[in-house]
């Protein structure tokens, strides 16, 4: 075999160990993906006809959905799957998803079960524009001010996982509304190899639904406290995850290591 043989050879070794072009084009296409969002619409709808559901403090949010006081509820993005069940009540809830052609599809899934959703990255202080964070921010204001509801999840668009970024500080300053923590678990999973550690529900399980004790924001508070609540939003969401987990067999799910 000559020198010329061989690069041809390795070449479409490497080749063969990516994801083909044409696969990439056909996840891009919004009918795919309109597809891809029904069957996941349909296996969510199926897997909660078959699950026993456990809540654990619902007067938590009850007790705002009674007084229709909006809040801010938050999760971690890998929890997100059974959420449009976490909130028992007629009141309008928004949750911003990523504007990646994955948070897309996730929305459209999740709008077969009346969930109505923003588009765009969670806001951070001093960065709003990145990412389309500025519009996404602007939304969840109106919608709390127009009393809906809003979900966000603090880890995300891309990480760490369950490490609390300060998007959810920053909207709370701004509105005045409590955090409410939420997340949940089922008795019968698959742990996605993604980066959020996806937690994928099996049905004909018991699934979960534990809330935390509301977070108040001073809406003139220093920097330094709001890092301390920011800080506050991680321990209590992690808190009460390790506690779903525990309550359906499962070991504590570890956060992903700190860097420096």
């Amino acid at each position: 075999m000559t020198s010329g043989d061989t690069t041809q050879v390795a070449g479409r070794a490497r080749k063969r160990g990516r994801t083909p072009k044409w696969i990439k084009r056909l996840g891009n296409q919004r009918a795919t993906q309109e597809v891809a969002a029904f069957l996941v619409a349909c296996y969510i709808g199926l897997a909660r006809l078959t699950m026993r559901l456990t809540f654990v403090r619902p007067e938590i949010p009850e007790k705002y959905f009674k007084e229709k006081i909006p809040f801010i509820y938050c999760f971690w993005h890998g929890r997100l799957l059974m959420m449009p069940f976490g909130w028992r009540s007629k009141m309008k809830v928004r949750v911003l998803i990523s504007s990646h052609r994955d948070g897309i599809m996730i929305a459209r899934a999740v709008s077969y079960h009346g969930i109505h959703t923003i588009h765009g990255s969670s806001p951070k202080e001093g960065s709003d524009k990145k990412k389309g964070g500025a519009a996404a921010l602007r939304a969840m204001v109106k919608a709390i001010k127009d009393g809906d509801g809003v979900a966000i999840t603090p880890d995300g668009p891309s990480g760490p996982h369950m490490r609390a970024s300060e998007g959810v500080v920053a909207l709370a300053k701004l509105t005045g509304v409590p955090i409410i923590p939420v997340t949940f678990s089922t008795t019968r999973r698959k742990i996605l190899k993604t980066w959020d550690k996806f937690l994928w529900p099996w049905g004909f399980s018991r699934c979960v639904i534990a809330y935390g004790e509301p977070i108040l924001v001073d809406r003139q508070m220093s920097p330094q406290k709001a890092e301390e609540v920011r800080q506050l939003i991680e321990d209590r969401l992690n808190e009460i995850t390790r506690e779903v987990d525990a309550l359906t067999g499962f070991d504590p799910m570890p956060p992903a290591p700190l860097t420096e």
